[in-house]
């Protein structure tokens, strides 16, 4: 089944932005990221074709994309943090706003000023909802979007990245838990809880921590857990072989093992959809 498309204004406008347009401090984040990226990868694959060794072309495309990442991260802390945007503006009264979507410096939710403690200093959390409401001021669908895409991309690890690139053209990967069998309910304590083959399919550096990275995933909502799936019945027998999954049941006198499936979630696709470097601009499709 195929996800809906993103409003039809949210890419032109994330275009826009991207070539200078308005919009908040985070404007074509992903836009340009995805453009450094993809010149990264069309360059690289010049170079191969004109360059004497593999090797010279390999150290080219390696600064390349290390440029595009570098960029990524300067756009990236243009999202600033609303927990600190407070703390780092000057006292009411001293210079400008600091430049993101909502009243000037000093000010809060409504022109009110930004709560104090006792000695004049901000209260970091008040002030970081205040520094949050003053931005749903004015958003646009798209910004609010782009914001939300962007404080998400800020949380995944580079191996996570992978694994959602794995996920995004709609493949499921298979799922193991591993439980102590209880004779009163039925399972016991979990031993093993989410291990998955898609850590080796998308060549993560720490495979021992493919279950938190699954459980991280999910709780975001970039990835999502069904049932067993019938087409996945060799890849089980698989996992089960790994040598994590055995020491687990080993482990338990009376194992219990619960199979699901792994798959990109409606919310994953949309947002790789926004982030994805090559720019595709196809709608993922979920099997």
């Amino acid at each position: 089944m195929a996800l809906e498309q993103l409003p039809a204004g949210s890419q032109r406008d994330r275009r826009g932005r991207a070539d200078g347009g308005g919009g908040d401090s985070s404007g074509g984040l992903f836009g340009m990221a995805g453009k450094l990226v993809g010149q990264a990868a069309r360059t690289s694959y010049d170079l191969a074709k004109r360059l004497p060794g593999a090797e010279t072309a390999e150290r080219e495309l390696h600064k390349l994309e290390q440029v595009a990442l570098t960029e990524l991260g300067k756009r990236l802390d243009d999202v600033t943090d609303p927990y600190l945007a407070p703390l780092r503006r000057p006292a009411a009264g001293h210079g400008d706003g600091y430049g993101t979507a909502g009243p000037a410096s000093g000010s809060g939710f409504g022109g009110a000023a930004l709560p104090t403690g006792s000695e004049g200093e901000l209260e970091p959390l008040r002030a970081a909802m205040a520094e949050l409401l003053n931005r749903s001021i004015g958003y646009t669908e798209d910004e609010a979007l782009e914001y939300l895409y962007a404080m998400v991309l800020r949380q995944l690890t580079p191996d996570e990245a992978r694994m959602v690139s794995a996920l995004s053209d709609g493949s499921p990967f298979p799922v193991v838990h591993v439980a102590e069998r209880s004779g009163v309910s039925g399972t016991g304590n979990t031993v093993l809880r989410n291990m998955s083959s898609l850590g080796k399919a998308a060549g993560v550096t720490l495979p021992e921590l493919v279950p938190h990275y699954v459980t991280r995933l999910c709780s975001l909502d970039l990835a999502e857990l069904s049932d067993e799936s019938t087409t996945l019945q060799t890849q089980y027998e698989i996992l089960l072989a790994e040598e994590e999954v055995r020491t687990a049941l080993e482990a338990t006198k009376r194992p219990k093992v619960t199979r699901n499936t792994l798959r990109l979630s409606r919310f994953g696709a949309r947002f790789w959809q926004a982030c994805d470097p090559t720019g595709c601009p196809n709608t993922v499709e979920r099997r």
